[in-house]
């Protein structure tokens, strides 16, 4: 089973529990797949939380391009994922004080995920907080 972690920032101090969590995940055989939308900003000094740094994908970090190919990708590709995730999308921005910018990032971001959680074959999303993150896993786009 292929699990993937999806997080705000990680690693970061505060979120040890989770790296314990992966590892122990990890110990049982389950392969898991570390995701957050951003690094923090703060200084590791755990030996193990500079590890994970390393293991886990950034979705906005340093991915600007990215995103933008992954979004036009998604359109062409899996344009009626897109409109099973549009309903969603309008809803939380017409609830929202983000405003629009946001959340033209937020789905960039899940299409960005979606295509790489299928490369990774995930079977299984794991979103530990309500942050955007939970944003970003719930709008990604359905697959054909």
């Amino acid at each position: 089973m292929n699990i993937a972690y999806l997080m705000n920032a990680y690693p970061m101090t505060s979120t040890t529990f989770i790296r314990r969590e992966i590892e122990s995940l990890e110990n049982l055989g389950l392969e898991i797949h570390r995701h957050a939308v951003r690094t923090w900003a703060g200084q590791l000094v755990d030996p193990r939380d500079i590890s994970e740094r390393s293991k886990t994908h950034y979705l906005l970090t340093g991915n600007v391009l990215g995103l933008f190919i992954a979004s036009i990708k998604e359109i062409f590709l899996n344009y009626r994922g897109v409109m099973r995730a549009a309903p969603t999308w309008i809803k939380l921005f017409k609830n929202s004080q983000g405003g629009l910018v946001r959340h033209f990032a937020y789905f960039m971001q899940a299409a960005y995920f979606r295509q790489l959680a299928q490369s990774d074959q995930i079977s299984h999303v794991h979103v530990h907080f309500a942050t955007n993150a939970t944003t970003v896993a719930l709008l990604c786009p359905r697959p054909r």
